[in-house]
């Protein structure tokens, strides 16, 4: 990616969308599997503390409570958009969160699917229905988590998802300018502009 120095890069929505919002040059994760990740994300907690460990057989208890719930008891609008079954809210992710947009059927425990692909969408659909979402919080603050699953393997590339995903950034720069954004890292307790 030409955001991160490979010249020879032609990755024009990716660098624009790394220069118009914020790219990181280092990420350490807590776990390499996508729920408890994702618990660590939102919580700025460790597997050990909010006790998923795994994809399959856990479920978030709720505590540690997540920024969305935190955000939520200030007055934010809250949504989340997944692209997963792994989040599905039914996983306990959705607390804190008023709209917690994962329309997925069935369960991963009882099922005979092992193709994790197959329990996914689009990020053009999950983009769009984020999208949406914003249009409809008329000014108020909010909090919003997007997760795409595209990029995993069979990675399946589609240049409508990248121009989605930059419509969306652009959206949340026009309406909320980068001088009016913090971003906070739980595990830290500050802000950062």
């Amino acid at each position: 990616m030409g955001c991160y120095g490979y010249q020879q890069a032609r990755t024009a929505t990716l660098d624009n969308l790394a220069r118009d919002g914020v790219a990181f040059r280092t990420v350490v994760v807590s776990s390499p599997l996508t729920f408890p990740s994702h618990c660590s994300i939102l919580t700025g907690t460790s597997p050990p503390v909010h006790g998923v460990r795994d994809n399959v057989g856990y479920r978030f208890s709720g505590r540690p409570p997540t920024l969305a719930q935190v955000l939520s008891s200030q007055h934010y609008a809250t949504g989340a958009f997944v692209g997963a079954y792994l989040l599905d809210k039914r996983r306990g992710l959705g607390e804190g969160f008023q709209t917690y947009s994962s329309p997925f059927r069935g369960t991963l425990e009882n099922s005979l699917v092992n193709n994790l692909q197959s329990a996914q969408r689009r990020a053009e659909e999950v983009i769009a229905d984020a999208l949406a979402w914003l249009r409809t919080i008329q000014g108020r603050p909010f909090f919003v988590w997007v997760h795409l699953f595209d990029p995993h393997t069979p990675y399946d590339p589609h240049c409508a998802s990248l121009v989605l995903a930059y419509t969306l950034s652009s959206h949340l720069v026009a309406k909320h300018p980068p001088a009016h954004h913090v971003y906070t890292i739980p595990i830290w307790g500050g802000p950062l502009r």
